[in-house]
Formats: C-alpha cells, structure tokens, sequence
C-alpha cells in the first residue's frame, strides 16, 4: 500500500479521503485526515491508519510522484457502489484493492454474495436509461378542454399529474411524485383491509410479538402493492438487485443484493422505497428484531 499515494485537493479533500478508505485504509479517530493540504500527499501506512507526508518526498518513499486526484480518476473512475457492467450483466463495486502497480475492484458475483477482483479493463460503465429519450415512454397525457364565460377555458389534470409551469406557450405537466404510506393503519388501507381484521390467538407475549410481525408484514405487502404489485422471487436465477432491511447482532443494516439467492423478509425493489420504509417503521422493525 505504501506504493500509492494522493495528493490533497483544497477543494475535494472528502474524496481524497473516501478513496483511501475504499482502499481499506482507516481514518482517526484521534488523528484523522482531511486531505486538504495540496503540499502533502495522503497514503495508507502502518496498521492500515491514513497517513500523509510532504509531496516532495513522495518519489523517495513511494518510487513514483503521487497521483493528483483527477489523474487516478482519469486511470479509475469507478467508485464505491457505482453500478458497472462486467460480461453483459450489471453488477456493483464493493470495494477496491491496490495490488503490484494496479487496482482491482471488487464485484458482487452471480451468486449475489461471494467477491470477484477484476482489472479496470475488464469492466464497462453502466449508463442509466433516460426514461425521457426511451423509445417506449408513456406518451404525453391529452388535455380535455372545457369552455367558460369570458371567453375563458380550462383543462381537466389526468391523473397522476400536477402543474409545473408554461413555457412557450405551452402548459407543462410533470408526474406527481408517488407518496408511501406512513402509518400502519395508512398500509390496511393500501392492501384492502381493517386494522381489526388481524388477531392473534396465542399466550402473552408471543401473541404481542406475532402481532408486530403481522403488522410489519402487511406494511411491507403495502409498499410492494404501490410498486406495481412486485414481489420478491428468491433464486440465482434472476439478475435483479433488490435492496433490503436485515438484522446483524443488535443492528439493523440496509444493504443491497444482486440474484439474492436466499430469503430477506424486508426485501424492496428501489434503494428509495427501502429508505422510506425504515423511516416510517423503525421502531415497529426494532420490536420485531428477534423474528428478523
């Protein structure tokens, strides 16, 4: 690791950083690095501890100048979580590791689980489709006009659709933003049923515990009804990433998976509708932990 050094950006200090760190480099607590300072360079020493040290030395400690922030990018631009397409199929970075004079980025495999190292080379970016430029994006929703007195006019909103603004003379329209329940009763609502239909016919406290886990359960059922009735199908089979709520010791951790081959009980199709879910329910996942 002493082979690669950074040198401090004023501006970009975090990044010079996070990259060490993605590098498995640790930083402080007690004597943490900023990256700032572009007279000295930034490397990962003794115990994996982040470290930096005058630029002018860097030829002499490290057998090469230091890299500039914008010239390791130029050589690697991926970094952590950036999705990326390896032998057609999309696939996440996890992480990076610096080995002999190259980097090699860590993969999740078709597995979903196990690592894979590969070269810069072997990977491609993966670009996100513009649903705007999509050949089969929803055509513009027509306007029913209707006549006033005054000569004035109006048009009837299709729904799902809210104002923006004229531009050009023309009205523009942009999709409502689609809204998640936020209380239990709110997810009844959703799935169709009363918050009394549930009942537990068991001895205290299994009967409390079970009942969160119903609760929980029909919350969940709610949010994957708004998502185009979707569903969580287990198996390598499939090459969908999905995002999920786990329990790791006492904590609860939100991560993703990609071919999620085993079951997740709080498993979401978009990083947004997991992020939502943990902050409307958490206290309902905290009491549920143990059934997790």
């Amino acid at each position: 690791m002493a082979e690669l050094a950074i040198k401090g950006h004023k501006e970009r200090g975090k990044e010079v950083i996070a990259l060490l760190e993605m590098l498995g480099g640790k930083n402080g607590p007690t004597a943490s690095c900023e990256g700032i300072m572009e007279d000295h360079c930034y490397y990962i020493g003794d115990n994996l501890k982040i470290a930096f040290v005058e630029s002018k030395y860097s030829s002499m400690l490290f057998g090469r100048e230091a890299f500039t922030l914008e010239e390791f990018e130029a050589l690697y631009p991926y970094k952590l979580r950036d999705k990326v397409l390896y032998k057609g199929n999309v696939h996440w970075i996890r992480g990076m590791l610096w080995i002999g004079d190259e980097i090699l980025y860590k993969i999740n495999y078709s597995d979903g689980f196990s690592l894979t190292h590969l070269k810069v080379t072997d990977l491609k970016p993966y670009i996100e489709e513009d649903k705007e430029t999509s050949p089969d994006k929803a055509k513009a929703p027509s306007l029913e006009g209707q006549d006033y007195s005054e000569g004035r006019c109006g048009y009837k909103i299709p729904e799902g659709f809210k104002f923006d603004k004229v531009e050009n003379g023309e009205i523009i329209l942009k999709p409502k933003k689609k809204e998640f329940p936020k209380t239990y009763e709110e997810c009844c609502e959703v799935i169709g049923i009363s918050r009394h239909d549930v009942e537990i016919d068991l001895p205290y406290p299994y009967q409390q515990n079970m009942f969160n886990l119903f609760k929980l359960l029909i919350c969940r059922d709610a949010y994957w009804r708004l998502a185009d009735d979707w569903s969580f199908n287990i198996g390598g089979n499939s090459q969908e990433t999905v995002y999920a709520i786990t329990i790791y010791g006492t904590g609860i951790l939100r991560d993703f998976y990609h071919a999620l081959n085993c079951n997740r009980i709080l498993v979401f199709p978009t990083e947004d509708m997991r992020d939502v879910f943990y902050e409307k329910f958490r206290d309902l996942i905290n009491e549920c932990k143990e059934l997790l």
